[in-house]
Formats: C-alpha cells, structure tokens, sequence
C-alpha cells in the first residue's frame, strides 16, 4: 500500500500520459462507480471492435504471406500445424478431471485482467487501446483455459471427443495468433523504416540549421508505412503512430540528429490534427505568431522560426505559404525561414489547411 501511494502520488502524477489526460483520482467511490465501468465498457468494446478485427486480420494476411509464401516458413508452419494437429487427435484420457482447478485457473484470469486494468482506474480520462492489450490479453487466456477445462468435466459419455475438439480449437488459435505476432511484428518494422526515411530526408534537406530556437510543423505525410508494398493491407497504416505525428517523440530524435537542443515540434492534438489557438499580428498587418493548441501543451510560435514541410515520395517537401482556413475566413501566413533551404532540388509549395472546429 504504502509503495503504490508513493508510485501514485511521485510517477503517476507526473507522468507524461497523465500530462496527457489531465488528472488522477484516488476517490474510492469515484473510482468504484465511475473508472471501473468505464474501463471495463472500453476493454469490451475493443474486444468486439470492427476496427480492431480488421486490423488483425490485416496483420494475419500478413503474417501469413511471409511465412507461407514458400520456403523455411511454409515447412516450418506445415510442421507446427500437424504436429499440433496430431496431438489434439491422438489425445487419450489418462486421469479423471475435476472441476476444481479449472474453476481456479478461471479465477486466477479475472484477477488478472483486473490487475491489468488497475493503473487505467486512477486516470481520467484513459482508455484501454488495441498496443495495450497485451497483459490483459495473458489473463483472459487463462480464464478461457479454466472455461474450456471446466466445459469438459460437464460431459461424461463424449468427453475425449469433445477434448479432442477443443484441442484441435486451440492449434488453430495458436497458429493463427503465431501468423498474426508475425505481421504485427512487421509493422512495427516497416513503421520504423518509414521514420527513418523520413528523418533522413529531412537531414538531406536541411543539412545545417541556424543556432537558435527552430520549429517545425509537419504537415500531411505520406504514412503509408504497409500498403506501400501491400496495397490492400491500408488499416495497418495507422495502427501506429509516425514519428512527426507525436511531437514527444519527434523533438527527441530530431535532437539527436542534429545534435542541438533548441529544436521544437508543433504539437498536435490526440487526433494528430493541427489546432490554432490565437494568431498574432504585427503592427504592419502581417502575421507575427501562432498560438498551437496541443494534445499536452500550448506552444507560442514565431512564424519567422517557424519551418513547415511534408514528405512525398521520399523526399521533403517545403510548404510556403501556409493557408490556415476555417468555415469562410482564410489567414495567409508567410514562412521567411523557408527561402534560406529553398535552393537546389528543394521543392516549395503552397499549403492549405482547413482546421476543424473545437
């Protein structure tokens, strides 16, 4: 107790997701009436989630091309499927089966799921998503088992057949899950390729950068970081978050490319869309400073630090000017900063981004 009061009240707090959200509760009647169901109504509805199974079946055909498009991968899986296939036909009963321990096991996969589900309580405001169901995935398995196991005892007369069935049940889950642990595991892959692609592009364009506070605002990348080489695997594409998407993980390695400190990333709000607080003006009209309203902070930026650009077919694109439109008003925004890069084999375009409303 006193270790999670002092994880609570020292690293929850301060964290960057609770930076995020908001706030924490440790309200016991709030936390009882309020967290838990919500929790609990999230974790399910991702369970029977469209968007979710898609994904995974996306991942699946992925996996499964890799692995069973010819050589070690198809024997290695032909190998796996009849062993495991031969086991759940040959099973015979040995021992009588109780209840007990599956009825157990079952329990012991609640309280997993629940301690799984314990640090998204204390948020407001945090939700389970389909990256984090790793650990509550372990306890539902065992409650599944424990399920399965307690199913068996309830039948006297058929309950080898009926053994066999689940076993043959469970092969095929577990080369089903092996072939989709394959494709996500590609994903994740190609999503990092495709950032470092993308920060090489940026470095090939802006080789050297003024000593002084820079910021920049990614704006419409190509993030067809799957269905470029799997044209109708387009779900996969956003499974993950792209580097310039998250300015928290932007900033990083943009520092760590150009080994400078002082670089900056537009943060954007949870939906990864651009949002405009305030903009001011000098006293000769033109546009001074933009007020970014993000995910986890508001950023004032000066337009004439301000660098703007996209990434299409490998390369960077500079987007100068910036037309920032909402219903029928429309601001023109100039990037001074653009013209010192602009040279050689850069290209420079014209942006406009229609901002939706709060």
């Amino acid at each position: 107790g006193i270790l999670f009061g002092v994880y609570g009240l020292v690293a929850l707090r301060g964290s960057a997701i609770v930076a995020v959200h908001g706030e924490t509760t440790f309200d016991p009647l709030r936390i009882l009436t309020q967290r838990v169901p919500e929790t609990f109504a999230n974790l399910g509805g991702i369970l029977v989630d469209p968007a979710v199974w898609k994904i995974l079946s996306e991942a699946f055909v992925l996996g499964a091309r890799e692995w069973l498009g010819g050589g070690f991968g198809l024997i290695l899986f032909t190998v796996l499927a009849l062993t495991l296939g031969s086991f759940a036909l040959s099973y015979r009963e040995e021992t009588d089966l109780t209840s007990d321990n599956n009825l157990r096991l079952s329990v012991i996969g609640v309280m997993w799921v629940v301690l799984a589900a314990a640090p998204v309580f204390f948020i407001i405001g945090l939700e389970f998503t389909s990256r984090t169901l790793l650990f509550p995935m372990a306890g539902i398995s065992l409650a599944l088992a424990g399920a399965f196991g307690w199913v068996v005892t309830r039948f006297e007369h058929w309950r080898v057949l009926v053994t066999r069935v689940l076993l043959l049940v469970m092969a095929f889950a577990i080369v089903s899950v092996s072939l989709t642990a394959s494709g996500m595991e590609t994903v994740y892959r190609l999503r990092s390729e495709l950032d470092a692609r993308q920060v090489t592009a940026l470095r090939r364009t802006f080789t050297e950068l003024p000593d002084a506070r820079i910021w920049f605002l990614p704006l419409s990348l190509d993030e067809a970081s799957v269905s470029s080489s799997q044209p109708d695997l387009t779900s996969l594409d956003h499974y993950l978050y792209g580097l310039f998407q998250i300015s928290w993980a932007a900033e990083p390695a943009l520092r760590m490319e150009y080994s400078s400190n002082q670089l900056r990333v537009v943060d954007k709000d949870s939906h990864a869309k651009i949002r405009i607080q305030q903009i001011s003006y000098a006293a000769d009209g033109r546009v001074e400073a933009i007020m970014f309203e993000g995910a986890s902070q508001t950023q004032r930026v000066p337009v004439d630090k301000l660098l703007a650009f996209t990434y299409r077919s490998n390369r960077v694109v500079l987007l100068n000017p910036l037309t920032f439109r909402s219903g029928d008003k429309a601001v023109v925004v100039d990037l001074p900063l653009t013209l010192t890069f602009a040279r050689g084999e850069t290209t420079v375009r014209p942006f406009t981004l229609t901002l939706s409303e709060p």
